[in-house]
Order: structure tokens, then sequence, then C-alpha cells
């Protein structure tokens, strides 16, 4: 006779965890499931070309990784295979590691991998390197420079797969091609679409730019956070915590084991199937995005083409697109009432006619209306169907909107009239000024250079170059010359000319050796001003005998803002202003935060009510201001 055995509890939670174990060590750990090339990596320049026949000697090699996020480089180092390539100094920092790299004019013309290599020497990515047999320079005589650009509208599914629900709900995204064949290298600022209203009056043109890469990122991490996969998969986290924090409740020995079995089964093996059956979608929708978008201040060497993604609002097209769908759809209307003419049938819009122009135009019928007798339907189109044809027609004209940049190679282009090493070093390598009001210079900053050589340097020059260079000036040059083991100070001053993110390098060159560079960043903000008074409406004393006088009471100043305040004056006014007296530590300015005091006191000079008026006058960026207290006290 058979028997039936009662599986206890404890052991099918051990069956349970067993398996998930079992399957957890069948899968990788996150250090072994990393591919070896794990770290995308770009390198600045990509390319390096002879000029008047030589290859440079050397240049300044900048290798970056596409996503700063979740990547620090510091420590790790670069690694060049080629004939006649070499690294040297490297220098690494957090999501940059800059390298000079030795050039012999014999290396052959071909392309290259750069490897980075973590601390252990490692490679944990690779970038592309060339050198190329010729120049690519001026264009021919004859043919006029030009950009060439090509463009469409990725569908809703694309845009979808690639950068996920929430983009493209929220975005229509566009894949540009851009070639510069212009001569020198091009600094892209943005990319916008220029669009001829014809409707309004005067018949404006408008641009409509691109949504920034920070804003479309911000969208799609938003969308990490609440995708049902990712609350599912943080609510299975939080009641993993919240089971082990009643784990000290059990006190017998058997429930406690068997509890907290579930619990680590909870917390550790049923999130890892989770992730292998409902992995996270939105890691490899920001990598698509930080390696595919449109960054501000792309670089596209000249002879080069790229290939690159921009996004634009949807909501800004809402109108545009149903002015063109309800165009495209009289059309389709006229052209079936044709067809159903010339074939006998009577020439108005019928059920049949309707889904053929639904199949034509992507969009959903809003309803009819009555004109000239015929049915004409109107169509309204919602969130993400559209036909990529139609947005396109929306959009208009592309513009590209970005400058030449003649002076890049001479930037980048290290020892290019054959000079050797150099012998000075400067530090730092970045100056930081931060925040400063604009128009406000800052207090100097010291570029240090240092003569590592055994022989003495002249015929120094310091120069800046850069984007915004007029906002940092070199005090002095105390520079010139340099003996050997010797150093000197270039003091930097910083005064912003305009409410943004500033930034240039400084040049230290001299014959004979490779220049060398610092950069120069600051941010300009619009400053402040703004004065309060405490007491702020009335400050009273007490009754006071005639002709005695009081205690002094005090009324504080401070200035709110950041900008100082001028011309400060302090006075008395009003119906009986000889009762009161004043003194004041305030002087004739305050700056920015600081406080001042002002001293009154009361002496009647009749029986009664007495009052008068505190007035503060200053000067500020917004004008001339007078904030005033009210005085009041009754003589005796």
């Amino acid at each position: 006779m058979s028997t039936t055995r009662r599986v206890p509890l404890s052991e099918v939670f051990a069956i349970v965890f067993c398996l998930s174990c079992a399957l957890s060590m069948t899968q990788p750990s996150r250090a072994q499931a990393t591919t070896p090339l794990d770290i995308q990596i770009s390198a600045s320049p990509a390319v390096v070309q002879a000029a008047n026949g030589k290859l440079p000697s050397s240049i300044l090699l900048a290798v970056t990784a596409k996503s700063c996020l979740d990547v620090d480089l510091s420590g790790d180092t670069l690694q060049i295979a080629g004939p006649g390539l070499s690294l040297v100094q490297p220098s690494a920092g957090k999501c940059t590691i800059t390298a000079t790299l030795n050039i012999d004019p014999n290396t052959p013309a071909g392309d290259h991998n750069i490897i980075l290599l973590d601390k252990t020497g490692k490679p944990i990515g690779s970038a592309d390197f060339a050198v190329l047999e010729a120049t690519a320079g001026a264009i021919p005589a004859g043919i006029a420079p030009q950009v060439d650009v090509i463009w469409e509208v990725l569908t809703q599914s694309v845009c979808n797969d690639v950068f996920g629900k929430r983009v493209a709900r929220n975005f229509y995204c566009i894949e540009v091609k851009i070639g510069n064949n212009t001569g020198h290298p091009l600094q892209l600022a943005g990319v916008g679409f220029l669009q001829h209203l014809d409707k309004l009056p005067g018949n404006p043109d408008i641009i409509l730019a691109n949504t920034s890469y920070a804003s479309t990122r911000a969208v799609l991490l938003r969308e990490s956070v609440l995708s049902p996969r990712n609350e599912f998969y943080h609510s299975v986290q939080a009641t993993g915590l919240i089971m082990a924090g009643f784990i000290p409740f059990f006190h017998a020995t058997n429930p406690a084991a068997h509890y907290a079995t579930a619990v680590s089964i909870v917390s550790g093996p049923l999130l890892q199937a989770m992730s292998l059956v409902w992995p996270d979608r939105v890691v490899n929708q920001l990598n698509n995005l930080d390696d595919e978008s449109f960054r501000d201040n792309q670089i596209i060497p000249n002879n080069t083409q790229v290939r690159t993604i921009v996004f634009v609002e949807k909501s800004a097209l809402t109108e545009l697109l149903n002015g063109i769908s309800t165009n495209v759809s009289s059309e389709i209307v006229k052209e079936l009432q044709a067809e159903a003419t010339s074939g006998g049938q009577q020439g108005h819009v019928n059920a049949e006619m309707q889904n053929k122009i639904r199949d034509r135009v992507k969009g959903t019928r809003d309803n009819s209306e009555q004109k000239d007798g015929m049915s004409v339907l109107k169509f309204k189109f919602h969130t993400g169907d559209f036909s990529p044809l139609l947005v396109k027609l929306a959009l208009g004209n592309l513009v590209v909107v970005g400058d030449e940049i003649e002076y890049l190679q001479r930037v980048q282009v290290q020892g290019a009239s054959g000079g050797g090493a150099s012998a000075l070093t400067l530090s730092p390598s970045r100056l930081d000024f931060g925040k400063l009001n604009v128009a406000t210079p800052s207090a100097p900053q010291n570029v240090t250079v240092t003569n590592t050589s055994t022989a003495g340097v002249s015929g120094v020059s310091i120069t800046v170059s850069g984007t915004n260079q007029g906002d940092f000036v070199v005090q002095t040059n105390t520079c010139s010359s340099v003996a050997a083991g010797a150093s000197c100070t270039i003091p930097i001053v910083f005064t912003p000319s305009a409410q943004d993110s500033r930034a240039a390098v400084l040049n230290v060159a001299y014959a004979g050796g490779s220049p060398q560079t610092s950069s120069l960043d600051g941010t300009g903000v619009q400053g402040s001003t703004g004065v309060s008074l405490s007491p702020s409406t009335t400050l009273t004393f007490t009754a006071q005998k005639v002709q005695t006088q009081s205690a002094a009471q005090t009324v504080t100043l401070t200035n709110t803002g950041t900008n100082p305040i001028t011309g400060v004056n302090v006075a008395l006014s009003g119906a009986n202003a000889a009762d009161f007296g004043q003194t004041t530590t305030c002087g004739t300015s305050v700056n920015g935060g600081a406080n001042c005091t002002i001293s009154v006191t009361f002496k009647p000079l009749a029986a009664g009510a007495r009052v008068a008026t505190l007035t503060v006058t200053y000067t500020s960026s917004g004008g001339q201001q007078t904030p005033i207290v009210n005085l009041t006290g009754t003589g005796q």
C-alpha cells in the first residue's frame, strides 16, 4: 500500500532556492558579462593628415568617453598600434584622457585603433584613428565650398525601438546626414527647420530649433523611472527589504530560517530571473541616445561626413500637420470623385471611398462637412499616427547653424614646424573661475610655467584663443624668458561678457619647442540687487520727556542681492524731523549679502505725538531706490 508524504514548507523553499541559485549560476556576473570593450570612446582629432607634404611630428590627442554618467577614466591609460605612432605623457581625467601622439615622418597611411586600458592593463574601449595620404585641404579651383545635407523623418515604430516609447511619443526623430566640403572644420551649434507661414499676416518665416540633447535625455530618464517594468522591479526590491525587516520577530529557529530563505529568494534570484525575462530596455536606449543624437558644438572635419539624430517636439507641428492633412485629404477626395464619375458612379464620398482615404492618409477621421454640395472629410492627426512624408513637409527646409574653424589645427597640432618636445610645462592644465556677475572682473588666477630642461628658454609668447578669448585677459607677461629649472606665473583675469558658459585656451609658445596649453573656463551670471530694512515699516519710541533724549533704537539695512549698492544716503524728513537723530555705519556703499546699521534716537521738542520719516537712498543696477521707515514717538 502506498503512502502519501506531506512535503514540509521548509523543503519547498529549499528546492526553490536551489533552483534559483542554479539559474543564477548559469548567468555570468556583471563583471563576467562585461565585454572586453564595453566603454564607447572617441578620439579627437580622429585623423591626421600631411601639410605641405609632411606629417606633423606630434599632435595633442584627446580620447573622451561618449557617456560620462557612470564612467571614470582616472587611472586608465591609452595604447595605439601602428608603425611610427607612439603615445607619451597621458593625463587622465574623469571623462577624458589627453596624450601627445608622436608621429614618425615615414608613418604609412592607414587605419589604426586607439585602445583604452584599465588600471590592470585590460582593454575596455576602442576608438578609430586614421593617417591620411593627402591633405584634406582647400576646395579645388572652380568648385564652390559647400555643406551637403540630406535628412529624413524616422517612423514612429523605429523611433520607439531605438529611443523608447516616451521619446517617440513627445518628439519626431529626424536622421540628418551632413557632409563638410568647405575647406575648414565646421563646428555645429544647432540644426533647425525653416517654415514659411502663408496664412499669417506678412507671410513670416520662422525657424524651429532642434530640442537639446540634455532635454531629450531627461525625457528618457523619466521613462526609466515610470516604466511598468521598473516600477514592478522596484516594488519587488522594496518587498524584499520590508520582508527582511521582519526577520528579528521570528523566535523559533526553523520558521526564522525558512523565512530568511524566502527573503533571500525575493531579494536575489527572483530579481535576477526577472532581469533575464524582462530586461530594462531603457539602458540600451540611453546608450543609443548618447551614441547617435546631435550634440551642441559638434565638430565635422573637412572632407568628412557625419550622420546624427535630432529631435523636434511634436506639439510644435500640430497646427501645420492638421492643415497639411486637410489639404491632402481634399486632393484625395477630388481624385476619388473623378474616378467614381468616370466609372459611371455618383461623384460623392461614400463609405468605400472614406476607407480608401483613411488608408492613404495615416490619420483618424474627425468629421465631415458639406462644401459646394460635396462631402469632404476632415482629418485630425493624433500622437504617433502620422506619415513621415507629411511631417517632412510640415518641417520645411533644414537649416544648419555653425562656424568655420580656421584655427582648429593650430590649436591641436604640436611641433608642426619640426620642433621637439617642450621644455615648458603648465600647471594647472585647467583654470575654472566659477560663476561671476556679467561685466564684473574676477580676482587674478595664476598659471605656473616651469622650465623642466637644463637650458634656459627665451622668446616665450603668451596668447589667448578660443570662442570667448575676449573674456580672459593676461595681466602681465613675466615669463618672456625662463631659466633652467625655474618657474614663473601668468596672472589671468576673467570678466564674463554674457550670461552663459565662457571658454578659451591659454597658449604658451617659444621657438624650437612644442606649444603648451591650459584651458580657461567660467560662467557669466546676471547679478541681483535688493535692500531690506528691519524693522521695515515703523519704528516706535515710548513716551519721552520734552528735551530729553531716548536710548537709541537700531534699523538694520541688508543688501539681499549679489551686486553692491552705491551712493547710500540716510536722511530724516517729515513734520518733526528735528525731534529725531540718526547715525549710521553704512558708508556710501554696501556689498552684496552685507549689512549695516542705522541708530535712531528720539528727543521731543514739544509735547504730543511726534512723527518723521527715515529714508535710505541708494543706486543699484535697477536705478535709484528709496525705502523708508516711519518714526513715531510722544513728548510729555
